[in-house]
């Protein structure tokens, strides 16, 4: 059975929201208050810590997965998402396909350093390697995005939204 470009498209998008969905909520149910993120969830009476603790003994992660997996997931999916916006000049070419790698990797290297929160790990580093190595090579995952321009800057601009939301913030 093959699929119509709109149901592709409409596919491909299920699936990265599911992606960014699995991120968030690995913040949201294993992460501390020290997250931007559940800082906002808390303020809105979201909180549930005893639901959370509920869920982390049902469901145990390691932590490379609670801590290292999301970053990888954003690189991956805004990648993907990125990679369909390209800006020429006549100085240079930008890709901003790489952007979300460029940020990742420094934000690591700016903890290593101390310059920002958080810990420099190498396992984040993995991952984000992993997720832009599975952007460039997802064929599949080829976006029909010039007939859906509106579609593909709200993604991008959620996308980023999120990597602002999972911030530390003491």
């Amino acid at each position: 059975m093959k699929l119509n470009k709109d149901k592709l498209f409409v596919f491909n998008y299920i699936v990265l929201l599911s992606l960014s969905l699995l991120a968030a909520l690995i913040y949201f149910l294993y992460r501390d208050g020290s997250i931007l993120f559940n800082q906002i969830f808390s303020t809105l009476g979201f909180d549930g810590i005893q639901e959370k603790q509920r869920i982390q003994e049902l469901l145990p992660m390691p932590a490379w997965i609670i801590y290292s997996v999301p970053g990888g997931i954003w690189v991956y999916v805004t990648s993907v998402i990125a990679s369909k916006f390209e800006e020429t000049s006549v100085v240079m070419y930008i890709s901003i396909f790489s952007v979300p790698t460029i940020y990742a990797t420094g934000l690591e290297f700016c903890q290593l350093f101390h310059l920002t929160d958080g810990t420099f790990d190498w396992v984040d580093l993995l991952f984000i390697l992993v997720g832009v190595f599975f952007a460039k090579h997802s064929k599949q995952l080829e976006l029909n995005l010039h007939k859906y321009p509106k579609i593909q800057n709200f993604a991008l601009i959620s996308a980023f939204l999120v990597l602002l939301l999972s911030d530390m913030n003491h």
